[in-house]
C-alpha cells in the first residue's frame, strides 16, 4: 500500500513540474510602444502612457478590444494586418475593435493620427475625427456599426467632419466599409467659410451601407472642395422609399472635386449632387471621369442643383449608345444639367475605351466591325468617332485608354477607300494609354470627302508594329504583288543558270 502511495505521490510531482513548466509566466501583452518597448493590455492604455511627441507607434496583436479608443496624440496605430489591403487579398487573424453598440469605436482628437489593418465594429461610429488633417486611415474593415441618428455622421463607418472647421488632407484608403446603418464614408464640414479641401478617398470597397428612414450614400462630401475620389467600387446603397436618399457618391454643397476611376453599380443614384434652395453655397465644377456607372437603378448620375451642371464626361453607362434619361442611349440615366458627351465605348474584346480630344468634342463612338484585311492584328477592333468644333484644316490629339496594353510599335490604322493608312501613335512606351494626331481635310478624314469643314470622321484602331510597307497604301501593295512575284522568279531563274554553268565548268 505504501509504495502504491509513493507512486501516486511521484506521479503528482511530475504531473505539478509539468503543469509549472507549460504556464506563462510574464506572458506578454498584446499592445506594445515599438519605440519605447513598454507592453499593454489594451490600447488605450498605451496611447494614454504614449508622449505627445509625433511619430510612436504602437502595434496591437490579434483578439479583440472591447474598447471605445480616443487618440488624442500624433501617433500610429497599427494592427496585424497593417500593410495587408483587404480590398484585394485575403487577411489573417484580425485585431478587433468593437464599440460596445453605445460610443464611437474611434476618435481620433489630433492631427498626424495614422490607424491601419483594424477591423472595427459595433460603434455609433467605427471611426471619427472632427475638423482634422494629416490622418491616414487604410487598409481597415469597418463594419456594422450602429445607432444610426442625427446628426448625419451617426451610424457611419468613417466620419471626418466638424460642425465648423475645415478637415484637410486625410488619406482614406483600401478599406473595407459595409454594412453601417448609415453612410459608409462623410467627410467635410458644415459651413461654407470652412470648405474642406485636399481630402482623398481612394481604393475603398463601399457597400450596403443605409437603411430605410436614414441617408444611405456610399461617400458623402458636405461643403467640401478640391478633394479627390478614385479607384473605389461603390454599391448596393438603396432607400425604397425615398430614392433621392440613396447614391454612391453624394456631394451636398460641394464643388470642385474630381471623381475618376470608380466602379459605381447597383445604387438607386449612381452619383449624385445637391444644392438645397437659397444656400449661398455655389455648386460647380465637380467632375466625373473615366468612372464605370452601370446597373444603377433611378440615375447613373443625377443633378438637384439647378443652374449648375456636372461634368460627367468620359464615362461608361452600360451601353453603347450612351445613356438613357436625357441621354440618347439604353445604359444608366442621366437628369437634365449632367454634362455626358462623350461617353466611353466598349471594344468587341471588352472592358472599356476612353477618347479624349485635346481640341473640340467628340461624338458618336462606338466600335464597328474591322473591315476585310487587316494588315495587322487589331486587337480592339475598330473605332468610329467624330470630331467636332475644330478650325477647318486643324489638328486633334486623342488621348485613347484603352482596356488593355498595346506593344511597342503599335499604329493607329484607318480604313479610307478601301486602303489602310497607318498613323504614327505618340505616348507608344506598351502600356494601354496611347495618343493618335487627326487633320481635318487630310488624307484618311472621312468627313466630307477630304476637304476641310472643321470636323473629322475617323474610323481606325490601334495594332501591331511595323509591317515593312506601312508608308504605301495595301491596294496598291496588291496591284504590284504580280510584278513582284516574276521578279523574284527571274531572278530564281538567273540563280540557278549560273549555278548550271558553275557545274558545267567544273
Amino acid at each position: 500500500m505504501k509504495r502504491i502511495i509513493s507512486i501516486l505521490f511521484a506521479m503528482a510531482l511530475v504531473l505539478g513540474f509539468s503543469l509549472v513548466a507549460t504556464t506563462p509566466v510574464g506572458a506578454a501583452k498584446p499592445v506594445v510602444n515599438i519605440d519605447t518597448s513598454e507592453e499593454f493590455d489594451t490600447i488605450q492604455a498605451a496611447i494614454d502612457d504614449t508622449d505627445t511627441v509625433a511619430g510612436h507607434t504602437i502595434t496591437v496583436a490579434a483578439g479583440t478590444y472591447n474598447e471605445n479608443i480616443t487618440v488624442n496624440k500624433p501617433l500610429t496605430l497599427l494592427g496585424p494586418n497593417a500593410d495587408v489591403n483587404p480590398v484585394t487579398a485575403g487577411r489573417g487573424t484580425e485585431a478587433i475593435i468593437n464599440g460596445g453598440g453605445t460610443g464611437d469605436a474611434v476618435t481620433i482628437s489630433a492631427d498626424g493620427v495614422t490607424i491601419k489593418g483594424f477591423e472595427i465594429t459595433n460603434g455609433t461610429v467605427g471611426i471619427v475625427a472632427g475638423a482634422r488633417s494629416g490622418l491616414e486611415i487604410s487598409n481597415n474593415i469597418i463594419h456594422h456599426n450602429v445607432n444610426p441618428g442625427y446628426p448625419a455622421e451617426q451610424g457611419c463607418g468613417i466620419t471626418i467632419w466638424a460642425a465648423a472647421g475645415p478637415c484637410n488632407n486625410n488619406l482614406i484608403e483600401n478599406n473595407v466599409v459595409y454594412s453601417n446603418e448609415r453612410q459608409g464614408i462623410f467627410i467635410g464640414t458644415n459651413e461654407a467659410e470652412s470648405n474642406s479641401t485636399g481630402n482623398a478617398v481612394r481604393g475603398n470597397k463601399v457597400y450596403d451601407n443605409g437603411r430605410d428612414g436614414y441617408d444611405s450614400f456610399g461617400i458623402q462630401l458636405n461643403y467640401a472642395s478640391g478633394n479627390t475620389i478614385e479607384n473605389n467600387e461603390v454599391y448596393s446603397h438603396t432607400y425604397t422609399s425615398a430614392s433621392w436618399l440613396a447614391s454612391g457618391i453624394y456631394l451636398y454643397n460641394a464643388n470642385n472635386n474630381d471623381i475618376v476611376n470608380n466602379n459605381i453599380h447597383d445604387n438607386n443614384n449612381g452619383i449624385c449632387q445637391w444644392i438645397p434652395d437659397g444656400t449661398v453655397q455655389a455648386l460647380e465644377d465637380n467632375e466625373a471621369h473615366f468612372n464605370n456607372v452601370v446597373d444603377n437603378t433611378e440615375f447613373g448620375a443625377r443633378n438637384f442643383a439647378a443652374g449648375t451642371q456636372l461634368d460627367a464626361t468620359y464615362n461608361w453607362w452600360g451601353a453603347n449608345d450612351g445613356p438613357s434619361g436625357v441621354g440618347p442611349g439604353s445604359g444608366d440615366a442621366v437628369s437634365a444639367d449632367v454634362l455626358y458627351v462623350p461617353w466611353a465605348c466598349q471594344p468587341t474584346t471588352g472592358g472599356q475605351a476612353y477618347f479624349t480630344p485635346s481640341a473640340g468634342v467628340i461624338d458618336d463612338l462606338t466600335p464597328v466591325s474591322t473591315p476585310p484585311n487587316p494588315p495587322v492584328t487589331l486587337p480592339y477592333g475598330m473605332f468610329s468617332f467624330t470630331v467636332t468644333g475644330l478650325t477647318s484644316g486643324g489638328t486633334v490629339t486623342i488621348t485613347v485608354e484603352l482596356p488593355g496594353p498595346v506593344p511597342v510599335g503599335t499604329k493607329w490604322w484607318k480604313y479610307y477607300n478601301s486602303n489602310w493608312y497607318p498613323l504614327p501613335i505618340g505616348d507608344d512606351d506598351g502600356d494601354n494609354i496611347i495618343t493618335v494626331t487627326l487633320t481635318d481635310g487630310a488624307i484618311p478624314d472621312d468627313a466630307d470627302g477630304s476637304s476641310t469643314n472643321g470636323e473629322i470622321l475617323d474610323d481606325g484602331g490601334p495594332g501591331g508594329g511595323p509591317v515593312g510597307w506601312e508608308t504605301y497604301p495595301v491596294s496598291k501593295v496588291r496591284v504590284l504583288l504580280p510584278y513582284i512575284v516574276l521578279l523574284a522568279a527571274i531572278m530564281a531563274g538567273a540563280g540557278l543558270l549560273v549555278l548550271r554553268r558553275r557545274h558545267a565548268q567544273s
